[in-house]
């Protein structure tokens, strides 16, 4: 087993903390029977090769060995290596990811700073693809005998649309072999959902899942699948799934962990909330719904919830320019209502942003960046063609009304 692993020159390669040269070491502590020996490694392994998110040089060649203790019955704790795969596919790039904490376009700009944003980029698509060639190995632990294992594998199959067709086919035949975790069986569907736009048999087959299926975590992942390839089109069934569980995830929430080894408990709702802002029904009285969930996620997920809320009420494009407050529509209002008194989108009540992405989605629909500033817009003290319409920070140190 990782016969390979000293061939690779660790040394001459990098990682979040520089050289490399610790990867072999880790990797191998990682598979160890030791339980203390395996955490340990698992500390250093999400702080190096995936660092809060980000990818390096270290990362897509690690990946291989991952996969082959992942396929390896005798190695322990399988769903942690499944897990960190998981991560390691829906990787970032630091400086891309980060480009708007730099205050200046001319820092952006400069030659240094794309050279290197585009360095990170080829990085983590070489590790997405190295994760990709996983996907017989991910097929074949779709029968391992552990429900974490399945469901781990079931997940990393719906990170890859370009193979939509025979991953859709190999999930589809495991729950007819009759998958008996609901927890897996859920995941199954919710990953044939993600791949279902890139397959035109898949709708039909959701929407059979969700007719017949007993378990609400099933019914609700066959729902989301739905909302996301068919957007208005959406069953009434499925619709009403998607409000109920942004609302209040209920019973199936638990099942719904992003990682079903412990994490991110708002992944359902969250989930649910992104699908609302697909559906756009301006006759499905849910806007409050959206909103009211906003403010239950996590920061990070409240950010994606606020860009959907927009893109609804503004129909994807940004505010005309010459909009007077007096001229927004009644669900305009209330998004941007909601959005300018939540304390999950903005710091403090001074104006400062929590998150430099918020600046640039209020950006992208031509509103106020600046929660003081989209509030006097609202009480019509303040328009578009103010000055300081799109500054990011105050002048004035002054609270809210």
């Amino acid at each position: 087993m990782l016969e390979g692993l000293d061939w690779v020159p660790w040394k001459d390669l990098t990682h979040a903390y520089g050289s490399a040269a610790d990867v072999p070491q880790l990797i191998r502590a990682a598979s160890s029977y030791d339980e203390a020996t395996r955490r340990k490694a698992w500390r250093e392994l999400y702080g190096n090769l995936w660092h809060q998110g980000t990818i390096y040089e270290a990362t897509a060649p690690a990946v291989p060995f991952f996969i082959e203790l992942a396929h390896n019955p005798s190695v322990p704790e399988r769903d942690w290596i499944l897990g960190y795969l998981i991560n390691l596919a829906e990787g970032t790039s630091y400086n891309d990811v980060h480009q708007h904490l730099i205050i200046s376009a001319e820092e952006r700009s400069a030659p240094e700073f794309q050279q290197q944003r585009r360095r990170e980029l080829g990085w983590v698509e070489a590790t997405r693809a190295a994760v990709r060639l996983g996907h017989p190995v991910y097929a074949a632990l779709l029968n391992d005998g552990a429900p974490s294992n399945r469901t781990a594998a079931a997940h990393l199959l719906g990170l890859f649309p370009q193979d939509a067709p025979e991953h859709i086919a190999w999930l589809q035949a495991h729950i007819a072999e009759g998958e008996p975790d609901e927890r897996t069986r859920a995941w199954c569907v919710l990953s044939i959902g993600r791949l279902a736009r890139h397959a035109a048999t898949a709708a039909g087959w959701l929407n059979e899942i969700l007719e017949a299926d007993g378990s609400d975590a099933v019914r609700i992942a066959a729902a989301l699948g739905l909302a996301w390839c068919r957007a208005r089109q959406l069953p009434s069934t499925a619709r009403d799934l998607v409000i109920r569980y942004a609302k209040d995830p209920e019973r199936a929430g638990p099942l719904f962990d992003n990682v079903p080894w412990g994490g991110r408990e708002e992944f359902l709702q969250y989930a649910c909330s992104e699908a609302m802002g697909l559906i756009r029904d301006p006759d499905d009285n849910s806007l409050e719904s959206l909103i009211a969930a906003m403010n239950q996620v996590a920061d990070y997920q409240a950010i994606e919830i606020m860009r959907s809320l927009l893109s609804r009420v503004f129909s994807g494009q940004p505010m005309v320019g010459t909009m007077a407050a007096d001229r927004l529509t009644g669900d305009q209002r209330i998004v941007l209502g909601g959005i300018a008194s939540s304390r999950k989108i903005w710091q403090d009540l001074n104006g400062r942003v929590h998150v430099f992405p918020v600046v640039e989605i209020m950006r992208e629909f031509a509103l106020p960046t600046n929660v003081t500033r989209l509030q006097a817009f609202l009480d019509g003290r303040l328009a578009p063609d103010d000055e300081n319409w799109s500054k990011p920070h105050l002048v004035a140190n002054r609270r809210r009304p």
